[in-house]
């Protein structure tokens, strides 16, 4: 068992290192320090804000309001807020919005999930240009524009472009560890747009082409995650998809551990059940770095998924039950077992022959990446570093990942087993 252990801690060693490496190298050779300037449009094309929403009477209004003050002429502008048979005031709220503002509309369905209900206000949809609003979710004012700006100085593939997303005034240690998760992401996921090697357009506003997305089918109703299927669909029909790196949207992220539990599943589950679904993208060479390097790092990123849960089991979990049985042994008496453990402990015979040189290099540097991937992500992001943050740091490295691993884990077995799914 120490063998097979030892071979695939090297081998998740090996291609964690090489993956590193990779960003690395394309991180030095893309120039992230530099905004893109807004490009001068003297006739900005038509845009919808579709937001579905289902039992959103707490946040709709808000929402709404941001996608109407966006900095747009507002004869271009139109929102729609597609009510998915909602049981609270959704409903109520919506409509009296409408009354009040002439560019904003509402369709109001029986409930059949998010797809759905943003294929049916598509059917109504001739503007240029349409974009998806989670009803949970902020846009800022300037941010449109500088979308529809990354749209007119790239090339005619580019069939989406996505925002940066930050976390909605976090509160719960669960949400700043998700601020920093987010502010990372924001770095990744300009990295894989210069790589056009985006899998997900998030649905707090990201951006498309409206004839594109009409052309191969609108969203997969079927799907867990139609903003990841409809990008895998994108890059499977040979079109690009963008980040605008300065395109601020917040969204509001779960504030406990079942909310949070509940939605990473689904996200994971989704991603599995798509990723297996275009699989014959893996390693195609007609699909550029999106088959050769991004299809390969997601299976990879599933792995070690997987893999993290069996180290800390036998290089953490494990001990710690034994540690527990030392104490049942010695009727609880924890300072005998100190005194113990400062005896015959860590120190006792050590020498460096003995020392798991192994387990400490991966361990360290793996850690010390992860923080430098994180301070470079928040300097990028021009967010400040104050003393809750640098805390949060703790266990973001320690435990956040080890939860994810755990919920891949879940989602993995539940698709293996067929189980039934769960929005």
């Amino acid at each position: 068992m120490n063998t097979l252990l030892t071979v695939l801690l090297w081998g998740t060693y090996l291609v964690g290192l090489y993956s590193l490496i990779f960003w690395l190298i394309t991180l030095l050779n893309t120039d992230i320090t530099k905004e893109p300037k807004l490009k001068k449009i003297k006739n900005w094309p038509s845009v919808s804000v579709l937001i579905p929403a289902y039992n959103e009477e707490k946040t709709i209004e808000a929402c709404a309001l941001s996608a109407l003050s966006l900095d747009y002429p507002k004869d271009k502008l139109s929102v729609i807020i597609i009510n998915d048979g909602s049981k609270d005031k959704t409903k109520q709220i919506a409509e009296r919005l409408a009354k009040k503002y002439d560019n904003l509309r509402v369709i109001n369905l029986e409930n059949g999930g998010k797809a759905r209900a943003i294929n049916k206000a598509l059917e109504t949809v001739d503007s240029e240009y349409f974009a998806c609003l989670d009803a949970d979710s902020f846009v800022d004012r300037e941010t449109l524009k500088k979308m529809i700006s990354i749209f007119k100085r790239s090339s005619s593939k580019v069939a989406a472009v996505v925002p940066a997303m930050k976390v909605y005034n976090p509160k719960t240690a669960l949400q700043k560890i998700q601020d920093i998760e987010y502010n990372t992401a924001i770095l990744l996921n300009r990295l894989l747009s210069e790589l056009d090697s985006a899998y997900v357009t998030p649905g707090p506003f990201s951006v498309y082409k409206t004839k594109v997305v009409k052309k191969i089918g609108g969203f997969d109703e079927q799907s867990l995650t139609e903003d990841q299927e409809i990008a895998y669909r994108l890059q499977k029909n040979f079109y690009t998809i963008k980040q605008c790196p300065d395109a601020w949207v917040f969204t509001s992220t779960p504030s406990n551990g079942r909310a949070f539990f509940k939605q990473r599943r689904r996200w994971n589950r989704g991603g599995i059940e798509t990723w297996l679904k275009y699989r014959r993208l893996l390693l195609n060479p007609k699909y550029g770095n999106f088959g050769i390097m991004q299809m390969p790092l997601i299976a990879v990123g599933y792995l070690m998924g997987i893999l993290a849960l069996v180290f800390a089991f036998f290089f953490y979990i494990k001990p710690l039950f034994r540690s527990i049985h030392d104490l049942y042994l010695v009727n609880w008496d924890f300072m005998t077992y100190i005194k113990d453990a400062l005896k015959n402990g860590l120190f006792h015979n050590f020498t460096w022959l003995n020392f798991d040189f192994l387990t400490f290099f991966f361990v360290f540097t793996f850690s010390a990446l992860a923080i430098i991937t994180v301070i470079y992500a928040f300097k990028y992001t021009k967010e400040g570093w104050k003393l809750g943050r640098i805390l949060m740091l703790i266990p973001y490295i320690l435990l956040y990942y080890l939860l994810q691993s755990v919920i891949v884990t879940v989602a993995l077995t539940e698709t293996i087993l067929n189980k039934k799914r769960r929005w």
